[in-house]
């Protein structure tokens, strides 16, 4: 889910997508790609300023790449796909760099593209919609991350986090829409050695595996196949190499295997038992939710700790609850950038994801600046 449905952003646009010919208007703004032949330098091919059909313009690329490389290469549009492939002559290559190609969006192009005989657009090239999905997610990605929030509705599992010793405790993502354990403190569940003398050993766990490393030879268990603390330690010790383990306390034998908290590079080299622990087994029970605010209200202070509270709960929006400002700011700043494409102020490569924040960031209208800024998580 996202926060503005792709629909509702071509409404706000009034744009649609249709079957008709399509025609390509080539600017200043959109003339130039960058293409690496075989092993040499990136190079700017350019195409004359004009409007083209589909195949007029892959036949203008052509001869402007020949031209660039002294070669004979061949450019191709498919009507029914709407996509370019550029193809390179026999046992030659292309590489394809999105920085620099302002051209590259309006051919369909959304990123780079390695060394190889054939390139082909990875998008419909002269469909208003699909241009407008490129930069739709670029802006879900940009408010997301300006926020610091995940707007999404999503469960978290034994997320941390630190105690400051009383009784409020904010959450990293809200409004809380419900909370399923909240618990303070760690117990030991398992406990791991490795018998063997003067070697290098260690224990790692993840969310998923235990890792048993010694002298450079990993040993994974799954938790999917090993789901309960007695059948991980069974494994364990079933796989000889000094490895031994055991349950710290008959009363976690059960406890799915999922539960132990994640640990790397625990050293247990020589005999030294290391501990793998779990969240505290007694949940806490007394506290009062301010879910808008994201906060937990204890009815007592609770301990002093680092990384010792673990908390299971869903946060987040529904498609239903999704607020209507936000909704608002995506639908603004997605225009914005549209049109700015189009007006040839905004180049067709800036929408490389992961490369266009500061830039949305410094020509964000103020209107949405001032909805989005009232959506950012506070940092505690």
């Amino acid at each position: 889910m996202s926060i503005v449905a792709a629909a509702d952003i071509y409404i706000f646009l009034g744009i649609t997508d249709d079957n008709e010919e399509n025609y390509f208007t080539i600017t200043a703004g959109n003339d130039t790609i960058v293409l690496t032949y075989t092993g040499g330098s990136a190079t700017n091919v350019s195409v004359a300023d004009g409007t083209y059909t589909g195949a007029e313009l892959a036949a203008a690329l052509e001869t402007a790449i020949d031209t660039a490389f002294t070669i004979t290469s061949t450019v191709s549009y498919s009507s029914t796909t709407r996509k370019f492939t550029i193809t390179a002559p026999t046992e030659k290559t292309f590489v394809y760099t999105h920085s620099g190609s302002d051209m590259g969006l309006t051919i369909g192009f959304t990123g780079n593209k390695a060394a190889a005989l054939t390139l082909t657009s990875d998008i419909a090239a002269g469909s208003p919609t699909e241009i407008v999905d490129v930069i739709h997610d670029s802006v879900e990605d940009f408010v997301t991350s300006y926020c610091r929030r995940t707007f999404d509705s999503t469960s978290y599992t034994r997320e941390k986090y630190n105690s400051t010793g009383g009784r409020y405790l904010s959450l990293d993502n809200y409004p809380i829409t419900a909370i399923a354990r909240i618990t303070i403190g760690v117990s030991t569940a398992i406990r791991i050695k490795n018998t063997s003398i003067y070697t290098k050993a260690s224990v790692s766990v993840s969310s998923t595996v235990l890792t048993l490393s010694k002298d450079g030879s990993d040993s994974t268990l799954a938790f999917e196949t090993y789901t309960t603390m007695t059948l991980l330690v069974a494994a364990v010790n079933a796989l000889g190499s000094g490895w031994s383990a055991s349950v710290a306390d008959s009363a976690y034998a059960s406890f799915a295997s999922t539960e132990l908290i994640e640990k790397y590079g625990l050293s247990c080299i020589d005999s030294n038992e290391v501990d793998l622990k779990i969240p505290y087994e007694d949940a806490e029970y007394d506290f009062d939710v301010l879910p808008d605010e994201g906060t937990i209200i204890f009815n007592r202070n609770i301990p002093q700790g680092s990384q010792n509270v673990f908390v299971d709960y869903t946060a987040g929006y529904s498609s239903t609850t999704m607020p209507d400002d936000l909704k608002l700011a995506v639908k603004i700043l997605t225009k914005s950038l549209y049109q700015r494409l189009n007006e040839e102020t905004f180049g067709a490569e800036d929408f490389s994801l992961g490369d266009s924040s500061a830039k949305m960031e410094k020509v964000m209208p103020s209107e949405v600046r001032a909805i989005i800024n009232r959506y950012k998580r506070r940092l505690v």
